[in-house]
């Protein structure tokens, strides 16, 4: 009897453990999964991304940040801001201590140069986030960048645009009010002056024809 309840005993323990090793199984298929597409959306991302630790070093950049920047994984991986992004650096740790201290900070604008294209002034939206653990402690801070100097360029022309119509406008004002000043001011002595000889007396034929010519136009 003891050795059938040792029998029944294990291969309940037996249907446990397997049950326990597909659970297991299940769980470490969709956390590869969740994983890979995790990997997908970064490697794919269109905006630059990064996460950095605690200590403010770069532990991972997607293929759009090393483009973004001008330099290969190799030359992210374990460097400070300072040393990764020397044009941007000073506007970077300010942000990167902010979300350190558990502050998201996001879309701020910052500019600076790059040493993918050696100074030239670039522009950037950037944000930042803490990343926690389970425990809710902060692990490290994420970045994303994203450039917009052809947007700021496309809004400086279109403030420069809107400048010149501004002006154009205004010296088509100053131009209608000078040319009425000067119209007004012929125009009345003629009106004046065709009165007068309205007043003194029937013209003859041509004076009439001419009277009426003048007055036509000056209306």
């Amino acid at each position: 009897i003891d050795h059938v309840i040792d029998r029944q005993q294990l291969a309940r323990a037996n249907r446990d453990l397997q049950q326990e090793l597909a659970a297991r199984h299940r769980l470490q298929q969709t956390t590869t999964q969740a994983l890979d597409v995790l990997e997908a959306l970064q490697r794919h991302a269109p905006v630059g991304i990064a996460f950095m630790d605690c200590d403010g070093r770069l532990q991972r950049v997607n293929h759009e940040l090393e483009s973004i920047n001008g330099l290969p994984m190799t030359e992210h991986a374990g460097r400070t801001l300072a040393e990764a992004f020397p044009g941007l650096a000073e506007q970077l740790e300010q942000l990167y201590r902010q979300a350190r201290d558990g502050e998201s900070v996001s879309k701020v604008e910052i500019t600076g140069t790059t040493p993918a294209i050696a100074g030239k002034v670039r522009h950037f939206n950037v944000s930042l986030y803490p990343i926690r653990d389970a425990a809710q402690a902060v692990v490290g801070v994420g970045l994303v960048m994203a450039e917009s100097t052809e947007r700021k360029r496309a809004e400086a022309a279109l403030r420069e645009h809107a400048a010149m119509m501004a002006d154009l406008a205004r010296q088509k004002d100053e131009f209608l009010a000078m040319l009425s000043h000067e119209l007004r001011n012929p125009l009345a002595p003629i009106r004046t002056a065709l009165e007068l000889m309205h007043r003194s007396g029937p013209p003859d034929e041509v004076s009439a024809t001419g009277r009426g010519v003048i007055a036509g136009q000056v209306r």
